[in-house]
């Protein structure tokens, strides 16, 4: 799993993580490169790293923006039998408060996104069914409802559900699925709406095995 560990590596990952963002202030798009790399790193140090088979920058905040995700599936970097995911990660090192708002139940603000995956078989891009976890809450039971599939209802808008917010980032996923066999795949990801929450939040996308859900 991708995530910068200040409990485990101390000062150093504060003052790495300071630099990456540091370097071209001017330019988004370097600083998030930089931060990635430095998360890499950190993650390689943690002892347990869950390496993604893609990570890149992604600003999930702006209505329009697109991203098409070559993916290799190989036995060595993945595990059919296992479920993956497109994960959305937030740096977020001074902890924003307003950022609980995606945490909450029912959440004060939602997230969505148009996520695709596709299967590339002699050429031809065959869609990969996929599921995300859009819920309802009651808040006087307490109990949770699923809502219908993103098949049931003939949508490719996901729900991006908040799982975890550890030291300084924000871990979410949008969609989950199988691998249906080894082979090339296209993940397609596009924003749908403007979220003003996340304007001066840096973000990015993974994919790779999903989180473990408190297993």
């Amino acid at each position: 799993m991708l995530r910068a560990s200040t409990t485990e590596n101390g000062m150093r990952v504060k003052v790495l993580a300071m630099m990456a963002l540091g370097v071209a202030t001017t330019c988004p798009q370097v600083r998030l490169s930089a931060l990635l790399a430095v998360l890499f790193c950190i993650g390689g140090c943690s002892g347990k790293p869950t390496v993604p088979l893609a990570t890149v920058p992604f600003d999930v905040s702006r209505v329009g923006q697109s991203v098409s995700i070559p993916v290799t599936v190989t036995p060595e970097n993945a595990n059919l039998d296992y479920v993956y995911i497109v994960g959305v990660f937030l740096w977020n090192p001074d902890r924003d408060p307003r950022l609980v708002d995606l945490r909450t139940y029912p959440p004060r603000q939602r997230l969505y996104l148009r996520v695709r995956v596709w299967h590339i078989v002699d050429g031809q891009a065959v869609a990969v069914r996929v599921s995300d976890r859009d819920f309802d809450y009651d808040i006087r039971s307490g109990t949770f409802t699923s809502r219908p599939s993103m098949s049931e209802r003939r949508s490719d808008i996901a729900y991006v559900k908040a799982v975890a917010g550890r030291d300084d980032v924000e871990e979410m996923d949008s969609v989950h699925f199988r691998f249906e066999e080894y082979g090339e795949y296209r993940v397609d990801v596009e924003t749908v709406a403007d979220t003003e929450l996340l304007h001066s939040i840096p973000s990015w996308l993974t994919v790779q095995r999903d989180f473990p859900h408190g297993k």
